[in-house]
């Protein structure tokens, strides 16, 4: 039994979970985080993201630059992609193929609830820049609570 004590609720987990997996799984990406104490060089700011190819990780984090000073020694977190299992957690969609794309399509249709509002990459099932999320979730706010 569900008890709902808004009148909208707001879903960003993933699409196929919320309806209970009824038409299949949908294709994520996750992430694998490696974490070192680092007394080298520092890259200067608290995220660099890496899109070529040749680099094995898709962002680096420097902690140094979220504590606000200059430590002798800093943490630094390096993110990985990985393939997606049942039972890890989706991170990002994967990346639009054919079969994902019909799955996706017939969940999304069959998401009748208009209280159930979907945002985000994993209940959208698409993957944009973070300025777009958000201008997505706060045009959907302005239209339906104005």
């Amino acid at each position: 039994i569900i008890v709902r004590k808004a009148n909208s609720v707001v879903y960003t987990g993933p699409l196929d979970a919320y309806i209970d997996g009824c038409y299949g799984p949908l294709g994520y990406r996750s992430l694998r985080f490696e974490t070192k104490r680092w007394n080298g060089e520092n890259q200067d700011v608290a995220a660099m993201t890496h899109t070529d190819r040749e680099t094995p990780y898709t962002c680096v984090i420097e902690h140094e630059h979220l504590e606000f000073g200059d430590q002798p020694v800093s943490w630094m977190i390096w993110e990985y992609l990985e393939e997606w299992k049942p039972g890890a957690e989706p991170i990002y969609p994967i990346i639009n193929d054919e079969k994902n794309q019909r799955t996706f399509a017939v969940y999304e249709l069959a998401q009748k609830e208009e209280d159930v509002l979907l945002r985000g990459w994993l209940a959208e099932y698409k993957y944009y820049d973070m300025d777009k999320t958000i201008a997505s979730a706060l045009v959907l706010f302005q239209e339906k609570f104005g």
